[in-house]
Parts: C-alpha cells; sequence; structure tokens
C-alpha cells in the first residue's frame, strides 16, 4: 500500500475517519482527500468537504500526511490557501481541471515547495504550466532552485521518481 484515497462521500472531519487515519498512520502512508473549495451551502446526499474540515482531521491525526486534492478542481481555491498555511501536515496537490492565473504563484506563498506536490489523473493537458512548476523557485526557503517533483519521494510511502 502507498496510500488511502477518499471519496467525498464523507466530511473530513467525520470522526468515522479516525481509524483510517490511525491506519495509514500505523502503515506509513499519506490520505489523500477531495475538497469542495469554499462550499458556500449544503447540498442533500453530498458530503464534500472543504479545507477547514480536512484541517480538523490532519490536526488529530499530525503524524499522517494528508493530501488536499486537486486545488485546481474548480471553486474559490484562494479560500482554502488561506486555512492550510498553519497545518504542516497538510499537502497541496496543484492539480485539477483548470490552472487559473496567479494560482501557483498563491501555492507557493501559502505553502512553498516542501507541500507543493504536482498531480494529475486527467487525459487532458490542464497540467502544463502545473507542470513547469517542478522547476519553480522555493519561496519556502527564502529562494533558491527548488524541484516540486522531488516531494513526492519524501512523503511516507512516496514512490515518485523526479522529473529530469
Amino acid at each position: 500500500m502507498i496510500g488511502i484515497k477518499l471519496a467525498a462521500s464523507r466530511r473530513a472531519d467525520d470522526p468515522l475517519l479516525d481509524p483510517i487515519a490511525e491506519h495509514a498512520a500505523s502503515r506509513g502512508v499519506p490520505i489523500l482527500h477531495h475538497v469542495w473549495q469554499h462550499r458556500r451551502h449544503e447540498w442533500p446526499g453530498q458530503e464534500a468537504s472543504d479545507a477547514i474540515e480536512l484541517g480538523r482531521l490532519a490536526g488529530r491525526h499530525p503524524s499522517v500526511p494528508f493530501i488536499l486534492a486537486h486545488i485546481g478542481g474548480g471553486g474559490d481555491w484562494a479560500h482554502t490557501l488561506q486555512a492550510v498555511p498553519p497545518i504542516e501536515n497538510v499537502f497541496v496537490d496543484l492539480s485539477g481541471s483548470g490552472v487559473d492565473a496567479g494560482m501557483l504563484e498563491a501555492c507557493l506563498d501559502a505553502v512553498g515547495t516542501d507541500r507543493l506536490l504536482f498531480g494529475c489523473d486527467l487525459t487532458i493537458d490542464t497540467g502544463s504550466p502545473g507542470f513547469a512548476a517542478t522547476r519553480a523557485p522555493d519561496r519556502s526557503r527564502g529562494g533558491g532552485e527548488g524541484r516540486l517533483a522531488e516531494r513526492g519521494r519524501d512523503l511516507p510511502g512516496g514512490r515518485v521518481r523526479a522529473a529530469q
């Protein structure tokens, strides 16, 4: 097992997810969770979480790395980026169905390269601007060159090869 992917069928801060997080901790693997960026109201039958709820789960399980999936997946990503900086075990996945102007820079400013990942599960080319970020300056260390592509190897269970 290299990680656990949670669907959006349960709020991220639901205590029913604690045993799953405990299992991830025991196996030394990260948990990926899809979020809705700034949910403004409830929809019947949908349990989509936002970054604040994921942060509460991550706070209860500080040894588990949580991947906030698809910052570019729609909605108010700027709202999400306000919630994640203080939660050191939440990593931001710079992928999704769109890359807005300023998104990469805002992610770098919010979490630096140490907590920013590039991922894609799409077959269309929406990720090229994000992939270019693998060679972006490392803002988390006050400048210099950083390589986001190397971050996946540092996560427990990480088996991601760095871009050459």
